[in-house]
């Protein structure tokens, strides 16, 4: 027992000396990681402020001409919300399911949240959680194309949500599949938790591309439809629309990096250079 009872201060000790290099260096991976976060704030707001710059120079688009076209009539043209929905008149198929993509964004991050902030992804241990999880979540856009189709009462005919959810699950696949060993090769970057494995990616990362990738084009699309509706056609347009383009894919590289920021089990070698050159060629 005294034996026992000496070395408890060299434990103690060893243990402080433990948590005190622990603490250092969860204090050092904050800075870098605000370091980074400010250098991609600055590349964020220096795409949107060239983007604005570039408006004030484009030639606006006559609310004369505006009128003439149906479903943006009610639209304010001195509106400063860049964001056009589809005419309802001329574009039912399109313009229900952006709005239903809106709407279930809202409950699948708020899922994301639940899920990333409580730490709740530490109880899912076994090697079909994940596939569970984002099959799941996943499942409200697959399905949809199908229950549109009776609510236009056009069963068996194909709709804008046929077409949309069809590329974009191929489109998955391929990112998937292909693009994600760049991450692996260029970036160094690892999934380390227990999942199922596809081509050596886990098989839930393929759903939960769908979702996220659902969103993403559903807001640029209606960012893109506005500027292509409320400025007239011309180079300066066409140089606006590219910019915006710009813009938006690092935007959404740079919200995706923000959302899994907390999350543990996606390592990169140089996080620094993932997060700032690496998101730049992800928005490509």
């Amino acid at each position: 027992a005294l034996k026992r009872f000496k070395r408890l201060p060299i434990m103690s000790m060893r243990s402080f000396e433990a948590r005190k290099q622990g603490l250092a260096n969860l204090m050092w991976s904050s800075f870098v990681s605000s370091s980074t976060a400010v250098k991609m704030t600055t590349i964020l707001a220096t795409l949107v402020t060239m983007c604005y710059c570039m408006t004030t120079i484009c030639e606006r688009t006559p609310e004369s001409v505006l009128k003439k076209k149906a479903g943006y009539r009610l639209q304010p043209l001195g509106s400063h919300l860049p964001f056009l929905l589809p005419p309802p008149d001329l574009s039912p198929s399109k313009h229900t399911f952006e709005l239903y993509t809106f709407r279930y964004s809202l409950i699948w991050m708020s899922l994301f949240f639940l899920i990333i902030v409580p730490s709740l992804y530490e109880t899912f241990t076994h090697p079909y959680s994940y596939l569970l999880v984002c099959s799941s979540i996943s499942l409200p856009f697959l399905l949809y194309p199908f229950l549109s189709s009776n609510h236009y009462n056009t069963p068996g005919k194909t709709t804008y949500a046929h077409k949309a959810i069809l590329y974009l699950t191929i489109y998955s696949y391929i990112g998937n599949y292909f693009y994600t060993h760049y991450f692996y090769k260029i970036l160094r970057a690892e999934y380390t938790f227990v999942g199922v494995r596809f081509n050596d990616v886990p098989l839930g990362m393929y759903f939960a591309t769908l979702f996220y990738f659902t969103s993403y084009h559903a807001f640029s699309n209606c960012v893109l439809r506005f500027f292509y509706t409320y400025y007239v056609e011309g180079l300066r347009r066409n140089i606006l629309f590219a910019m915006v383009v710009v813009t938006l894919s690092y935007g959404t590289a740079f919200m995706e990096s923000l959302s899994i920021a907390a999350f543990p089990y996606y390592r990169f070698e140089d996080r620094d250079m993932a997060y700032t050159v690496g998101r730049a060629f992800y928005g490509i």
